[in-house]
């Protein structure tokens, strides 16, 4: 009963009580879980019922489609303190790229330099070159 609404979607309510086994078997049948179903049968002619309503079964549990979602707890302190570690390397590579963090503009001379340099990179017709900018450079 239970293999049977779960493979119909438009079933609201499924007996997971009805069976011990199917009860225990909650998460793993219509939960958040991947689940392998395995059919054992056997070629002898006195098992042929059993094995027929196995390979039964094994069918309807094949319609059952779970959606199976990692659960992960974050703890907010251990991400504040990765973040506080990503930002400060973060600076330390701007640093040592030579480089002040600040908020100060550029000065005239460092903005006609820069425009220089840009204007000198945008009119080369060489494919290799590089804008090439000094280590003063905020």
């Amino acid at each position: 009963q239970v293999i049977i609404a779960l493979s119909e979607k438009s079933r609201t309510h499924i007996p997971y009580r009805n069976s011990m086994m199917t009860s225990m078997l909650r998460d793993s049948l219509g939960g958040n879980c991947l689940t392998t179903m395995v059919a054992t049968v056997s070629l002898e002619k006195a098992n042929i019922d059993e094995s027929i309503s196995t390979c039964r079964f094994a069918q309807r549990v094949a319609l059952i489609k779970n959606d199976a979602v990692c659960n992960e707890e974050v703890d907010p302190k251990l991400v504040i303190t990765r973040l506080k570690k990503e930002i400060q390397n973060l600076r330390d590579d701007i640093t040592l790229a030579g480089r002040e963090v600040s908020g100060d503009a550029l000065s005239d001379e460092e903005l006609l330099m820069c425009r220089e340099q840009v204007n000198k990179y945008i009119e080369s017709s060489d494919p290799e070159e590089t804008l090439q900018l000094d280590a003063d450079f905020r």
